[in-house]
C-alpha cells in the first residue's frame, strides 16, 4: 500500500481532501495521512498555516516531513491555489511569458517547484483556480440543496457555459 502526505493551503481545500480525496484513494489501496495546512509564516514560536503567504515556510514543511519520512512508498503533494500566489514562488518570474496559456503555466510552476523540492517522490499540485471553481464543474449536482429552486443553478449554468473550464471563471481580484 502506497501512502501519501498532502499539504494543503487553507481548510477548504484540507477538507475537501480529507471528505472525498481520501476515501476515494482508499479504493485504490492509497492510504492518504490527515491532509496538513501548509505553514506560511513564522513568528516567535507562532506559525501561520493556510492561505496563502511566503514559499519558504512551506518549502521547510514539506522538505521536513520528506526528511521524516524515508521510505519509498511514500509520496507528498500539494493542493495549492495558482490565484494569489507568492512572489517568493519558484519559476513565477519566468512563468510570465506563458500567461496567456494558464495549462501551461501550471505545469510550468509545477516542475520548478519539484526541482526545487528535489525528491522524486514529491509529486507536487497546483490548482489553477481557487477551490472553489469546483462548484461549477456541474451546478445541477446543487439540486438536493435547492428545494425546487432552479433559479439559482441555472444562474450557474449561465456562467458555466460561457467557459471552456470552470478553472477559467475566476481570473481576477474581484472574482476569485
Amino acid at each position: 500500500m502506497v501512502r501519501l502526505y498532502l499539504f494543503a493551503e487553507g481548510q477548504t481545500e484540507q477538507t475537501f481532501a480529507d471528505n472525498l480525496i481520501k476515501p476515494h484513494l482508499a479504493q485504490y489501496q492509497v492510504y492518504m495521512h490527515n491532509p496538513m495546512l501548509i505553514a506560511h509564516a513564522r513568528k516567535k514560536g507562532y506559525v501561520h498555516r493556510g492561505g496563502g503567504g511566503n514559499y519558504t515556510p512551506m518549502k521547510n514543511d514539506i522538505i521536513r516531513f520528506l526528511k521524516q519520512e524515508k521510505s519509498s512508498d511514500v509520496l507528498f503533494t500539494t493542493m495549492i491555489d495558482l490565484y494569489a500566489i507568492h512572489p517568493d514562488f519558484p519559476g513565477l518570474a519566468e512563468a510570465e511569458v506563458v500567461r496567456q496559456d494558464p495549462f501551461k503555466r501550471v505545469e510550468f510552476l509545477e516542475q520548478r517547484f519539484a526541482e526545487d523540492i528535489d525528491d522524486q517522490r514529491f509529486i507536487p499540485y497546483i490548482q489553477l483556480h481557487e477551490y472553489e471553481a469546483y462548484l461549477f464543474s456541474d451546478p445541477a449536482c446543487f439540486e438536493y440543496l435547492s428545494s425546487g429552486n432552479t433559479k439559482g443553478i441555472e444562474a450557474l449554468q449561465a456562467i458555466v457555459s460561457q467557459y471552456q473550464t470552470p478553472e477559467l471563471i475566476n481570473d481576477g481580484l474581484q472574482t476569485a
